[in-house]
This record gives C-alpha cells, sequence and structure tokens, in this order.
C-alpha cells in the first residue's frame, strides 16, 4: 500500500486499479479474486451484530470482514468494494473502520470518509465508461435500474445514483424513508436543486402514495410538492414532475425518480 494524497479522487484511485489490473471493468468477475490479487489484503465472512462491513489494519496488513448475514448480492459486493476503498483511500487515518447501514447512506456528507468510500465503490463496480453505453439511446424506466442493477451486480440504490448522476437522463433522485426525506441527487443539467432533507414527503407524492398504500404507481405533479423551497421554482410553474418510484421494502424507504416536463 502507498499512501494516497487527500485531494486525490476517489473514482481517479478506482479507474486506475482497473487499468492497472488490464479490464475495463468487473462485470462476470468475481470481486473477492479481484480484491485478494492485491498484496496485504485479506478478506472473511462473519455473523455480526451492527455491522455491514469493517475492515482492520494490523501495520502494513488489512483484514476485511462482511457480514455472512447480507443475503443480497448486488449489497455485499458494493459493502465489499467500499471496505477496499478504506483500504486504498484511508488506511493510514485510523486502525479500523466499521461500517454499519448508516454509513452506506451517507452518500452527501461532503468529504467524509464513508462518503468518499461510497463513491470509490460505484466507480470500481459501475466505471463511468462501462455504465453511460448501457443506458445511451433508452428512455428512463424502473425496469431499467432493475436490469443495470443485476448486470453490473450492484445494490439497486447505488445504480440509481449512478443514473442519475452519470445517465443521460435530466432528473433528480429522492429517497425517502418511513416518510421522511433522507438525501436528495441530481444529474448536473437538472435546474431544480433544492429540496428539505428531514420534511416528511410531499402530500401529493407517490413517495407518500407508497407509504399510504404500499403501491408503487409513477405520479405527475407540480414542481413546487418537493421544490417549494427552491428559489428557481417560479421559473417552471408551467412544468410538471413525473414521479417513478421504486420501493426498497427491506428499509421502509422508496427512492423518487423525478423528471421535469414541458
Amino acid at each position: 500500500m502507498t499512501p494516497v494524497s487527500q485531494n486525490k479522487d476517489p473514482r481517479v484511485i478506482a479507474r486506475k486499479l482497473l487499468r492497472d489490473a488490464g479490464i475495463c471493468d468487473l462485470r462476470g468477475l468475481v470481486l473477492e479474486d479481484f480484491i485478494q490479487w492485491h498484496p496485504n489484503c485479506y478478506l472473511q465472512e462473519s455473523g455480526m451484530t451492527g455491522s455491514q462491513g469493517r475492515i482492520q489494519f494490523l501495520g502494513s496488513t488489512a483484514l476485511i470482514t462482511i457480514n455472512s448475514k447480507i443475503t443480497n448480492k448486488g449489497q455485499k459486493r458494493f459493502v465489499l468494494a467500499h471496505e477496499f476503498g478504506h483500504f486504498n483511500l484511508h488506511f493510514d487515518l485510523k486502525p479500523m473502520f466499521n461500517c454499519d447501514e448508516e454509513s452506506f447512506k451517507q452518500w452527501l456528507s461532503k468529504g467524509g470518509h464513508e462518503q468518499e468510500a461510497n463513491e470509490f465503490a460505484a466507480e470500481l463496480l459501475m466505471p463511468k465508461n462501462a455504465f453511460a453505453p448501457e443506458c445511451s439511446g433508452l428512455s428512463f424506466t424502473t425496469e431499467l435500474v432493475r436490469h443495470l442493477a443485476d448486470r453490473f451486480e450492484t445494490s439497486l440504490t447505488a445504480t440509481s445514483r449512478r443514473i442519475v448522476e452519470q445517465g443521460p437522463f435530466n432528473m433528480a433522485l429522492v429517497y425517502s424513508e418511513n416518510g421522511v426525506i433522507k438525501w436528495h441527487t441530481e444529474h448536473s443539467s437538472f435546474p431544480l436543486t433544492y429540496i428539505v432533507t428531514g420534511a416528511q414527503t410531499p402530500l401529493k407524492s407517490a413517495a407518500k402514495h407508497f407509504f399510504n398504500t404500499g403501491l408503487s404507481k409513477a405520479k405527475v405533479i407540480s414542481p413546487d410538492e418537493w421544490y417549494f423551497m427552491d428559489n428557481a421554482v417560479s421559473k417552471y410553474s408551467k412544468h410538471r414532475i413525473r414521479e417513478h418510484v421504486l420501493p426498497l421494502p427491506y428499509y421502509n424507504g422508496v427512492l423518487s425518480f423525478l423528471c421535469l416536463e414541458s
């Protein structure tokens, strides 16, 4: 292991590891084999309480432990790639990173170690040069999310973020849990950006409909349902938002994909 600059983009490190291995992406490959090809990094699975993954640094050696109770393959691969991110980015910072479910939701904690490990994992498993062409020329549907999650063997949440941030679709993504908005992200060209995190999901939203009924159904709503605090929303008073939803029942959560329509 060699020290990594604090200013180094985690995505750059992930792409370099793929290049060094002479591959474009990890589709069809066993992630465990790829990781153990790197010296001084060892893997094991064990039943853990309150932790999805853990990495312990012992001198120049690291031991990654993945919770054996994780049954979803995409989720397990993302947890493993996340811990491998700590191995490459944070080995000189502290002796152990213990990552619970909340760690994998810290996508927006700017500069945080968990956010950096998530960015690394997303780029390692879904490198932009391989992922973007899979979306090209297609219309957005939640079935596309499921298809790409299967194709890249990644979690629905990670795949959804990747589609919104790296795909060709001009849209936003909101994650809500137990009826409360937890985080949101947007494509770089999406004109509305301010949603109140910590607030209840909007009354007329498809997300609220899901929490009230358990049914996932797209809805067409006014932009100010979600963006009532955004200073730019008045410019889009004649537009509508088509909201597609993808439930995550394990968390009692739902992903809302917001597409602005004229």
